[in-house]
């Protein structure tokens, strides 16, 4: 054997004695500290789901690895997992409870190092959300400081989490600044300052990450207003050709109307569309001979509204068309035929209204109405109104 051989088995001696010495160098036998980091998240499959605990603990660089062992308390502490690992973590699925856990470190040698000292954690039981329906299913950014949302389901608990979704745009999720749980759901209440216009989801997550949602919950600019109201309107004759017939005022007469607003202004009143269906009786003696005959209009237009609530004004413009019908002479002794004629129209108006309550109110109003004819001399009107209204 030759003085190299010899050299060699000196050097790999003096390696082995260099590894074996340089964890107890860094390290000093014993116990170590280590904590319950724990963390978790929910494996799915087709048989289906599974919650993961995650064990972790400081890595050791001259571990080769990791023995974990985890006891449960069951009056006296009972094994139940014993595994080696290669990395600083462990993940198990265990059934709810109170546990402890030690890790052994072995050293580059495979030899037991040293024992961290026992970790405590629980496992707490994880619940199937369930969220039937929610209400209400819109929100407008116009109404008030503060959104209720009304949650109904099961498996809720103080530590559920509610968020919103966003579907229809990018965004982070929105949680809600309040909670209140009950044995049916949940009530949150959200800043409608942390949200924008479009589409949510709304999510209700409990710990352990099971989850469940519905859709979807819309946010719009204005909360749209849709009136519907009946009216009693006579008619006041102006000027024109039907009027040298018919002197003075007629009271019977009706109106039916419904308008709806669309666009909020900068300055708080709103824009909207009105369509009114009106109808007058008229009637005279005149010449010795009876006039008889009916007026009606269809119109459509635009309006500006402000409110002030209880109090709202309206401002009208708009359309239409108005018919002079069955309008018939008696001269006691013969009758003329029928006289029909329709014509386009405009008419402009205003109106105010006064709210009873959230939905009820009354209308007190006036249009004046321009007939544009055949005939030189134009009619025009005014219809007075008096009625009754529902907002839906």
């Amino acid at each position: 054997m030759g003085p190299n051989k010899h050299i060699y088995r000196m050097a790999f001696f003096f390696m082995l004695i260099f590894f074996a010495l340089l964890p107890a160098v860094s390290q000093s036998p014993g116990e170590r500290e280590v904590s319950a980091n724990g963390s978790y998240f929910i494996r799915r499959s087709n048989g289906g789901i599974e919650i993961i605990q995650r064990l972790s603990w400081p890595q050791d660089d001259n571990a080769y690895r990791y023995e974990v062992v985890i006891e449960r308390e069951e009056g006296e502490s009972r094994e139940v997992y014993r595994e080696f690992v290669n990395d600083p973590f462990v993940e198990v699925s265990l059934r709810p409870g109170n546990y402890w856990y030690y890790v052994n470190i072995f050293n580059m040698l495979n030899r037991l190092e040293y024992t961290t000292n026992r970790a405590s954690f629980s496992v707490v039981l994880a619940l199937q959300p369930v969220l039937q329906r929610f209400a209400p299913r819109r929100f407008y950014l116009e109404d008030g400081l503060a959104w209720d949302l009304e949650l109904e389901g099961s498996n809720f608990i103080e530590e559920t989490t509610v968020y919103l979704e966003p579907l229809t745009m990018e965004g982070e999720p929105v949680f809600p600044k309040d909670y209140t749980f009950s044995e049916k759901g949940a009530r949150v209440v959200f800043d409608p300052q942390e949200l924008k216009k479009g589409d949510y989801r709304v999510v209700v997550e409990n710990p352990g990450g099971l989850n469940d949602s519905r859709d979807s919950l819309a946010v719009k600019l204005i909360r749209p207003q849709t009136g519907v109201s009946l009216s009693y309107a006579p008619l006041v004759p102006l000027n024109g050709y039907l009027f040298d017939l018919f002197d003075g005022f007629y009271f019977i007469g009706a109106t039916i109307k419904a308008d709806r607003t669309f666009l909020k202004t900068k300055w708080g009143g709103y824009f909207g569309i009105e369509g009114s269906l009106s109808w007058n009786y008229l009637s005279t003696r005149k010449n010795n001979m009876d006039v008889t005959g009916h007026l009606a209009d269809l119109q459509a237009g635009l309006f500006l509204r402000k409110q002030m609530f209880p109090m709202v004004f309206n401002f009208y413009a708009g359309l239409g068309l108005g018919s002079v019908f069955l309008l018939e002479f008696d001269y006691r002794v013969i009758k003329s035929d029928p006289y029909n004629n329709l014509s386009p129209l405009f008419g402009v108006g205003a109106s105010f209204q006064w709210f009873f309550n959230r939905h009820l109110y009354g209308d007190l109003g006036a249009k004046y109405i321009y007939l544009l004819t055949r005939e030189t001399a134009h009619p025009s009107y005014i219809r007075p109104s008096l009625g009754l209204g529902w907002r839906f």
